[in-house]
């Protein structure tokens, strides 16, 4: 019966489709991947904007999970947004950071020799929303 009213091409619109803003707020952002471009000196601070280096998550900004890999045998020290809030790394280190929103970072060099090309490695992303932000709104 339903077919001879309306026809045999009718689709079930009352599904949501997820469009692009939606698909940001559920389901987060891709892996941005730093990794030092350049030798960081002793003692030298190297500050890098997300929006420039990663133009894609120009999206999801501020992303607000960050895993820091520190390779080297230098202790680095890694400001987010600006030297009030920063986290210590001791050599050959990973410390992973979550729900704490990043628009630029510094790496500073606190050891006595200089970090080589790519003995630094930070993953950035945006993680999705969990229940917790969701019920202190209200």
């Amino acid at each position: 019966m339903f077919n001879r009213l309306f026809g045999k091409n009718v689709v079930n619109t009352s599904r949501f489709n997820y469009t692009n803003p939606n698909a940001l707020i559920y389901q987060g952002s891709q892996t941005f991947k730093y990794s030092n471009a350049a030798i960081i000196a002793a003692g030298a601070t190297a500050w890098v904007a997300l929006e420039n280096e990663f133009p894609a998550s120009r999206l999801y900004l501020p992303l607000d999970s960050f895993e820091i890999i520190n390779n080297s045998a230098q202790v680095i020290q890694v400001f987010i947004n600006s030297q009030a809030e920063s986290y210590d790394v001791p050599s050959y280190m990973i410390k992973p950071v979550a729900r704490r929103p990043v628009r630029q970072f510094g790496i500073k060099n606190g050891g006595l020799a200089n970090i080589a090309i790519g003995e630094v490695i930070i993953h950035f992303r945006r993680l999705p929303p969990d229940i917790t932000p969701v019920a202190n709104v209200g």
